[in-house]
This record gives C-alpha cells, sequence and structure tokens, in this order.
C-alpha cells in the first residue's frame, strides 16, 4: 500500500515481483501457506493470491499516479495564472460578494495609489465617487447581469481623482468577482490634443 501511494505503478510493480519470487521459493521449498494441498491446487491458490494482490494495488497506484499528475497540472495552471496576473498591464481587481477588495495586482496598487494590505481593507463604495446609493445599485445591477462596462471615477490614496474604464465579471469563481481597469488620463489628454489640432487647423 505504502509503494502504492508514495511511488506509483512502477514501485508496486517491483514490490509485487518481490512477493511472487518469495512466494514461489517458499511453496518450492516446502514453506509457507501454499504446501497443504495436492500441488495443482496449490498452484491454483497461489495464482488466485497474487491476483488478488496484483489487481487492487496496480489499481490505487494509477489512481494516485492521475492524481499526482492532476494536482501537479493545478499547480502549474495556478503558478501561470499567478504570474499573468502579477505581470499585466492593466489593474485587475478581485472582489468578494459584499463588494470588499480580496487581491490587487501591482499594476491596480500603482494606480491606485495604495498598498495591497491597503486595497483589501476598502471596499468598491470606498473607491468609486458616486453616491452611496447610487453605488448599490450598480453593484446589485452588476451581480444581476453577471457583468458591466463603464467609465467611473475613482478616489486614490492621496485623495486624487482618476477616470478609468471598468470591465466586471462576477462570479469568475463563486462569490468571487473579476474587474479590470484602464486609466484613461492619457487618452483623455490624446483626444483634448487631437481636438485642439482640429481646431487650429480650422482656424
Amino acid at each position: 500500500v505504502w509503494a502504492a501511494v508514495r511511488y506509483g505503478p512502477g514501485a508496486v510493480s517491483a514490490c509485487l515481483l518481490a512477493i511472487s519470487l518469495l512466494t514461489i521459493w517458499g511453496a518450492v521449498h516446502g514453506r509457507g501457506p501454499f504446501i497443504q494441498l495436492t500441488p495443482m491446487q496449490n498452484v491454483f491458490s497461489l495464482q488466485i493470491f497474487l491476483i488478488l494482490m496484483s489487481v487492487p494495488f496496480m489499481f490505487l497506484s494509477a489512481v494516485m499516479q492521475e492524481r499526482r499528475q492532476a494536482e501537479a497540472e493545478l499547480a502549474g495552471n495556478r503558478n501561470r495564472l499567478k504570474a499573468m496576473f502579477d505581470s499585466s498591464l492593466d489593474s485587475i481587481l478581485l472582489t468578494n460578494e459584499d463588494g470588499r477588495y480580496i487581491d490587487a495586482n501591482p499594476s491596480a496598487c500603482q494606480l491606485l495609489q495604495l498598498t495591497r494590505e491597503e486595497l483589501t481593507a476598502k471596499t468598491v463604495f470606498d473607491l468609486v465617487v458616486v453616491p452611496a446609493q447610487r453605488t448599490s445599485q450598480l453593484w446589485g445591477e452588476f451581480l444581476q447581469a453577471g457583468r458591466k462596462t463603464g467609465t467611473y471615477a475613482l478616489r486614490r490614496g492621496d485623495g486624487s481623482l482618476v477616470e478609468v474604464e471598468c470591465n466586471g465579471v462576477a462570479n469568475i469563481q463563486p462569490g468571487i468577482h473579476l474587474f479590470v481597469i484602464r486609466d484613461l488620463t492619457e487618452r483623455k489628454h490624446s483626444e483634448e490634443a487631437l481636438a485642439q489640432s482640429e481646431k487650429r487647423y480650422r482656424q
């Protein structure tokens, strides 16, 4: 059992081979449990014993090997997702069902000028600059619709405001909601510069 759980089919095969050789050796030399009947009956009993030993242990070792492979794949996927989360240029925030932030990537912390610890002490209602009643309404609409896109002003750690485009997806896991936000400041400046350029051109 230990070999099946710890080392997999290869170790189980080696252990079964060793047990088989010892059992056969004992039977040949008149030792062990397989010497009390006729030779044919002893051979048949030995075969049944080896089958009953082999099948469950090989099955157990195969199941454990599949489990280890699945756990390794899951760990690899988690590491890849964590690397994508941490290195994304977009700001990514995760909230729970009550709107409290439970995680934030470095881009979000930089944009909002808050540490991860400071962000996870706040809720959506603390950052979105709209009347409290309207925030609750927007949150309810988001949970009901399952996703929401919009432009909002968020309050940074230093008290300044930043306008962002927000894309939210509810329940990426039960009770966990994903928000990807992008700073619109540079886009606004580009649009204003383009408008001024066009205005000067017309003049």
